[in-house]
């Protein structure tokens, strides 16, 4: 017999960033594997009437929203959610036995577990913004307001889950948790490979909403102190026009701004450059560095978060000093200097790819994961 599983999320590709390809990605694999029966309650944006990607093989239920955008659910969509989905998620877990409930994100998601009154397992997969202080300058104030609620829940949590060791270790301590495991995210594999480039520009992209704790606005200023040097900026966002203002004359020049592109156009055009850079020092994991690396770029980024488990300084790219401009500018240097490392650190982020990063390993693990809890539940009743 199927287990039944209630998949919760506020926001569903193609809504979202690199956690909610994620939640895509593992949950059409697990779908695949024809061992569960799935349901998904999360949202659809009333602002651009944007539906979440259906998956074969598992049932959506789906509340309106108001959205910022795209990828930004804004605190008016994350209060909807949680009105709008209350009366949907207590028919569903009242109506049918569910064998697990899987929460993708703490807040706002879990929250609905206050009304879980059947007391059906469930687990937590966090983001890492919806961990208390683990990312500051994102609602730092309100975290601290919701701390003993998001402590509750996970501690009632049956696993939680991070997706990178920092943020596994971060939330393990700050909620005093026996234990909080961590499953990286992953990319697809590319079918074009970036090639080695001897004499032309090092050019770089950088992939990323534009908002301030990415720090996209280090990379161009980084660029601008560089020669021979490109970077071209893909990805929508309030910071777009303070971002221009720094490029200043190199503005269409060197330094270039495309606004928002399909993700699979993304994948296409990233072939094309030789170092993917994002300085972010508040990712998770950072889902878009494996992007990178599974097309054969080089890579730089902060070592902070979780993108420090992504790069292997010195093998597959460089990890910065976090907020030091003069650190980016630096390993740029390097690399527009040395094109034999800058070969070696293309092959290596193949490797690096193909040894941790493909879909096959998270999706592996929840699947035992849920297994592991739907069966203990199941001997112990």
């Amino acid at each position: 017999m199927k287990k039944k599983i209630l998949f919760v999320a506020y926001e569903f590709f193609p809504h979202g960033g690199g956690g909610e390809i994620a939640s895509y990605k593992i949950l059409k694999g697990l779908a695949e594997k024809g061992e569960y029966q799935i349901d998904i309650l999360t949202t659809w944006d009333l602002n651009s009437g944007t539906k979440p990607q259906k998956i074969p093989g598992t049932n959506f239920i789906t509340v309106p929203i108001w959205r910022k955008d795209l990828n930004n659910t804004g605190f008016i969509g994350m209060l909807m959610f949680c009105f709008m989905s209350l009366i949907p998620f207590i028919i569903l877990t009242l109506k049918n036995k569910y064998d697990l409930i899987h929460f993708w994100a703490a807040i706002p998601t879990a929250t609905l577990s206050f009304f879980n009154f059947r007391k059906t397992p469930y687990i937590i997969t966090y983001g890492g913004a919806d961990i208390t202080g683990f990312a500051p300058g994102q609602f730092d104030r309100l975290h601290k307001i919701l701390f003993p609620i998001s402590k509750y829940l996970a501690k009632n949590a049956r696993k939680c889950i991070a997706m990178s060791n920092c943020a596994a270790n971060y939330a393990q301590n700050i909620y005093k948790l026996d234990e909080c495991l961590t499953i990286y995210n992953a990319a697809d594999e590319s079918s074009k490979i970036s090639q080695i480039n001897n004499n032309g520009p090092l050019k770089l992209v950088s992939v990323a909403r534009l908002i301030p704790w990415k720090k996209v606005n280090q990379a161009v200023e980084a660029v601008i102190e560089c020669d021979n040097v490109t970077l071209d900026v893909i990805g929508p966002g309030p910071e777009l026009e303070n971002l221009k203002t720094i490029a200043g004359k190199q503005l269409d020049k060197t330094i270039t701004f495309h606004g928002s592109i399909d993700n699979k156009e993304v994948y296409e055009r990233l072939p094309d450059y030789d170092v993917f850079i994002l300085p972010s020092t508040g990712d998770s994991f950072g889902i878009v560095f494996t992007e990178a690396m599974s097309c054969g770029l080089a890579t730089i980024g902060a070592n902070a978060g979780g993108v420090k488990e992504v790069i292997k300084d010195g093998y597959n790219g460089f990890l910065t000093e976090p907020d030091n401009v003069d650190s980016i500018i630096t390993s740029i240097q390097k690399l527009e200097k040395n094109r034999k490392l800058l070969s070696e650190f293309k092959s290596n982020s193949i490797k690096r790819y193909n040894d941790f990063f493909t879909w096959d390993y998270p999706i592996k693990q929840y699947d035992t994961l849920y297994k592991k809890i739907t069966r203990r539940d199941y001997e112990t009743n």
